[in-house]
């Protein structure tokens, strides 16, 4: 069945983002307190400066991996309608289970959306935005690995246009406003349009972002029977699997092929810098087949006599 001729409009772009603030200013408490501990995170890293390197480091990895668990917990709170069971420390009980599930789809499709990309590109956009609400098939449904992948595939058959649009409309605004901060704080090198930049990001684009996403899958879920869904599912898993194959395969190729090719590079940079070599024995000493005597040893003419 075509989700196209089911006589369901598909939510607008501005209803999406209408709804999407009205969601995170009704619930602006829980929802900003879990987006404030990233913030304060990414914020703290300007007073770095200055720091052995292997401590920042360290420091940017451990806070990559709470802000991920901190954009999970946000997850589950907008999925419990703002309401999560057991409050703020309930939400980050459940993002913390799942972690695993998340960073693997996350592969899955980093792979599938990379192997489109290696068939000239084009299949690659298509696939990013197939595949774009895997996670809440995941979150939402409990579908994991390739079937959450096959899922989102399914929801967004014959949709690909509008899903651009939306997706792009959120993208145009976002950037006008990061413009706008630019030309207000004197240039987007500042340290003061990257420091409100950090807030912007992390308590305002990001949460909205991930609502607005949120509201477009719930409305591609009203758009399509579930029984097509499951039915698609089984159908949609075989080119999942061969676009992560094939990003995989690509990948290791693009990184033996580079690697090697540094390797020669850095071999011959060696060879370049190296001083000449001393001259040979065999380029000083006389040929064995030369026999004729040294200038310094022949005999003097004998005079000749009259």
């Amino acid at each position: 069945m075509n989700n196209e001729t089911t006589g369901v409009s598909f939510t607008s772009a501005s209803s999406l983002l209408r709804e999407a603030f009205v969601f995170y200013f009704s619930h602006w408490k829980l929802l900003m307190g879990i987006s404030l501990i990233p913030a304060l995170l990414y914020l703290f890293q300007f007073f770095l400066s200055g720091k052995p390197i292997v401590f920042i480091i360290i420091f940017g990895i451990m806070a990559s991996i709470l802000a991920l668990f901190c954009r999970l917990a946000f997850f589950d709170a907008v999925i419990e309608n703002g309401e999560p069971e057991g409050g703020f420390g309930g939400a980050f009980k459940k993002g913390l289970g799942l972690f695993f599930p998340f960073f693997w789809i996350s592969v899955l499709t980093g792979l599938a959306i990379f192997g489109g990309f290696y068939l000239l590109i084009i299949p690659g956009l298509l696939l990013a935005i197939r595949l774009s609400f895997s996670v809440y098939a995941l979150l939402v449904e409990g579908h994991h690995g390739t079937a959450a992948l096959a899922t989102s595939w399914s929801y967004t058959k014959g949709r690909w246009w509008g899903l651009f649009w939306r997706f792009l409309f959120l993208g145009i605004l976002v950037l006008l406003v990061s413009l706008l901060l630019g030309f207000v704080t004197g240039g987007m090198r500042s340290v003061a349009f990257q420091a409100i930049s950090v807030l912007l990001n992390n308590l305002l684009f990001l949460p909205i972002s991930f609502i607005y996403s949120y509201l477009i899958y719930r409305s591609l879920q009203t758009l399509k029977p579930p029984e097509t869904v499951a039915e698609d599912r089984e159908k949609l898993k075989k080119p999942v699997v061969a676009f992560a194959v094939i990003g995989l395969v690509g990948t290791v190729a693009f990184f033996v092929f580079h690697g090697a090719a540094i390797y020669k590079f850095l071999n011959y940079a060696k060879q370049l810098s190296a001083p000449p070599s001393a001259t040979t024995e065999s380029s000083t000493s006389p040929s064995p087949y030369d026999f004729s005597l040294p200038a310094s040893n022949a005999p003097d003419p004998v005079p000749a006599t009259r």
